[in-house]
């Protein structure tokens, strides 16, 4: 990997880790007592939160493990969605909207580059 693209990694691992530390500031602002016929929305949420944090995690294993920050085209598509999920939540908190769930179906097209199962996950929480 050339000093360019390291630099470029390192930069982007920066931007997630802060967007990811900064998100328990926008969760504070959310109340599930508050969401009523927004409870699924809610759902899917936290589970797209777990899920950004379960590659985030993945990734910084693979890291270690591996001793360099070379990752696959996959991983580097996924790791843009994971910047552009927390960029969207980041927007959409400084908007401060009246629905604090509207911009949860805003993620689905990163969050189904980040995790395989999500459209089958969107299923299972319509049922809820």
């Amino acid at each position: 990997m050339n000093q360019h693209m390291e630099i470029d990694l390192y930069n982007s691992w920066r931007v997630v880790i802060g967007a990811s530390r900064s998100i328990n500031g926008c969760l504070n602002r959310i109340r599930p007592y508050e969401m009523d016929q927004n409870v699924p929305k809610w759902i899917l949420f936290q589970y797209s939160l777990l899920r950004v944090d379960m590659f985030l995690h993945s990734m910084n294993l693979k890291f270690l493990r591996n001793g360099d920050y070379s990752i696959t085209s996959e991983e580097r598509q996924q790791l843009e969605s994971v910047i552009k999920v927390y960029e969207t939540i980041r927007d959409e908190y400084k908007s401060e909207s009246n629905s604090p769930v509207s911009f949860i179906d805003l993620l689905s097209e990163q969050m189904m580059i980040i995790d395989e199962h999500y459209t089958n996950t969107i299923e299972v929480i319509k049922g809820f």
